[in-house]
């Protein structure tokens, strides 16, 4: 990484971060799913683009014990959002997914964040939101790449 600037990269996504958060983060987790803690809306945003998963990989998706997520999963399995299914193949394999409820609640919710979020992008032009989506869509590619920070 010679020619390019390492910490003027990691500024930069220290300066992004927070903003992204408060721009985008906060007002789903306040207005959208007000009735789930942060906790639960990160593992319903996760198990929307999965069909199944086990609880191994959601507990390593968050970065949360096992523990930690059968208290989150029993909550969201009482409130209606998932569910639990045995794997086909194995059956000792608890798997989880999203109700149809949860699918719902998750579609009224991110439209409610793209209601609130609409009229902010006004103040751009065309080309600021075309280099907007751009810039967006090769964070997501690289960030894909990358593997999660162990401690």
């Amino acid at each position: 990484m010679d020619s390019i600037d390492f910490d003027e990269l990691i500024a930069n996504l220290l300066c992004i971060v927070p903003r992204i958060n408060k721009t985008f983060l906060r007002p789903l987790e306040q207005k959208a799913l007000s009735n789930l803690s942060p906790t639960q809306a990160q593992a319903v945003r996760i198990l929307e683009s999965h069909d199944l998963l086990s609880m191994t990989h959601l507990s390593n998706e968050m970065d949360i014990s096992k523990q930690q997520l059968t208290k989150v999963v029993n909550t969201l399995v009482e409130k209606g959002y998932v569910e639990r299914v045995q794997d086909k193949t194995n059956r000792r394999l608890v798997l989880i997914r999203l109700t149809m409820y949860g699918r719902s609640q998750i579609k009224k919710s991110t439209q409610q964040v793209v209601d609130t979020l609409r009229p902010r992008f006004d103040q751009f032009s065309d080309e600021e939101k075309a280099a907007l989506i751009q810039s967006t869509n090769t964070m997501k590619r690289i960030m894909e790449k990358m593997k999660p920070v162990k401690d």
